[in-house]
């Protein structure tokens, strides 16, 4: 049995409560503030159990809504690991494989827990072709729309996945559990689900022991690109991943992240790049093994899977004791050995040579994935492009190598990748190549006071350090770039230095 912490039980019944109010008014429950780590996805199954039992909404059916296929894949194995969930439900939660499944499962006229990702509500070809709207799938009202990490697609109300949803689901309640609510240029999180249902912000988390701060260091590798390249949004729009591109715009924005990744991916930049990173990962992981133990985990986020496999081998040109072992036949990598790994998604078919044999399936993956989470397994650094940004939890994971130009919500999602807590681990590090120091500024902007002014991601570590030799004469920090921020968080947890 899992008891909910003080957080989850407060936010949990406030949550109830709007969600009686929203299904009787406007539909809008509100949104659940919390910060990453602070343990949303048990959070969400609280919601669920309890809101089923509310006399007021008597048995409402609930749609676990994410974007992504991994989310939703953590996001289930949290519920259907309860059995309280199917004690008090009747059912055990259900999984829509594809569009027309969704639309039969919301259907019914009671009770249940289905789970989907926003994508599925699309139309059909012939409705594409016909010009129509999403129809009609339940005239419901006490369907409830539980929406994990609502900073993302929901807020296209014209011609997108949101506008699909709302047509689908006229009358259904909507209820949004974030880290990281958005008030910007592309939408407004609390205009879409309603007012803030309970915050527990990245300050709270940390007094409270629920997460580690977070320090940044800049080590930049130096490249010519324009002031305002988002690296980001270029390559979402370059794989097709935003909606309403026209063919033209998506060549145009292949050919332009083309140009970037050549200059990234330079043969002169992969080397600096590696030369730096290696040695500072063995300053870095040599300090952890004093306060904790173990080395501990890095994670390496490149801006292209080609420049990820590039780093990769050029690492292993200098470390070949770190590459593992080959399976005989394949002669590729197998991915429970070797002290480095890539990962990411692909067809090996269709992928050039250069980044096809470290194209990884979904259950391979996961076998990474328990290396990364496994303080004991000689696994130390992984190189990701764009999985396990969001909604990955590995206790040991303690740095962040960042080489891409990332912005907003989805910068704080990477950066918070190593703010869990784990023993003897006193914070996480996020190491800059790129220079995003303006972008997690910006960020921070959307957060709460308390957040922007203590800093609990994101604080600079040069600062730290001399907040702590003017709060202690007694010792003498070691260099940023070693310990990561080790003796700057014995000062206290608190980037500010308040006690």
């Amino acid at each position: 049995m899992k008891l909910a912490k003080a957080h989850q039980y407060i936010a949990v019944n406030a949550a109830v409560r709007a969600t009686e109010s929203a299904v009787a008014t406007d539909g809008r429950a509100g949104v659940v503030w919390h910060t990453q780590g602070a343990g949303k996805s048990e959070e969400m199954l609280f919601y669920v159990v309890k809101a089923t039992r509310s006399p007021e909404l008597a048995k409402p059916t609930f749609v676990l809504l994410t974007d992504r296929i991994d989310l939703d894949t953590q996001l289930r194995r949290t519920f259907t690991t309860s059995r309280t969930l199917e004690k008090v439900v009747g059912e055990p939660p259900e999984k829509a494989d594809d569009a027309d499944q969704l639309r039969q499962l919301l259907t019914r006229q009671a009770g249940g827990v289905i789970f989907t990702t926003l994508q599925k509500f699309r139309l059909t070809p012939e409705e594409r072709a016909a010009g129509v709207r999403h129809p009609l799938v339940s005239p419901r009202r006490d369907v409830i729309v539980v929406v994990d990490e609502a900073h993302r697609s929901h807020y296209d109300f014209i011609d997108g996945y949101a506008r699909n949803l709302r047509d689908a689901l006229p009358n259904a309640t909507f209820i949004a559990f974030t880290g990281t609510p958005i008030e910007n240029r592309v939408g407004s999180t609390r205009g879409v689900f309603g007012k803030d249902i309970h915050t527990y912000d990245l300050t709270q988390a940390v007094d409270d022991g629920a997460t580690v701060p977070v320090f940044y260091e800049p080590h930049l590798v130096k490249v010519d690109l324009p002031a305002d390249a988002d690296l980001d949004d270029l390559d979402a729009r370059a794989e097709g991943l935003i909606e309403g591109l026209s063919e033209e715009e998506k060549r145009k924005a292949r050919r332009q992240f083309g140009e970037y990744e050549s200059l990234i991916g330079s043969p002169e930049r992969i080397r600096e790049l590696a030369g730096k990173l290696l040695d500072h990962w063995d300053a870095r992981s040599s300090e952890m093994v004093k306060l904790t133990g173990h080395r501990g985990k890095g994670m390496i986020v490149c801006a292209s899977r080609v420049i990820a496999a590039r780093l990769f081998e050029e690492i292993i040109r200098r470390r070949r004791d770190w590459e593992g072992e080959r399976d005989p036949k394949s002669h590729l990598l197998t991915d429970d050995t070797g002290r480095i790994r890539v990962v990411f998604t692909g067809n090996p078919a269709k992928d050039t040579d250069e980044v096809a044999d470290y194209v990884r399936t979904p259950t391979q993956l996961k076998e990474i994935q328990k290396r990364v989470t496994n303080q004991d397994d000689p696994l130390e650094l992984v190189i990701v492009q764009s999985l396990w940004l969001t909604g990955f939890d590995a206790p040991p994971l303690h740095t962040l190598y960042l080489d891409k130009r990332m912005r907003g919500a989805a910068l704080m999602q990477a950066i918070a990748r190593v703010n869990r807590t784990w023993p003897g681990k006193p914070s996480g590090l996020v190491v800059d190549f790129q220079g995003v120091i303006r972008e997690i500024k910006e960020a921070l902007a959307e957060y709460s006071e308390q957040d922007q002014e203590h800093r609990m991601l994101g604080a600079d570590l040069q600062e730290a350090v001399k907040l702590v030799r003017g709060a202690t004469s007694t010792s003498t920090p070691s260099s940023p770039a070693a310990p990561g921020g080790a003796h700057a968080t014995r000062a206290g947890p608190r980037p500010t230095g308040r006690p």
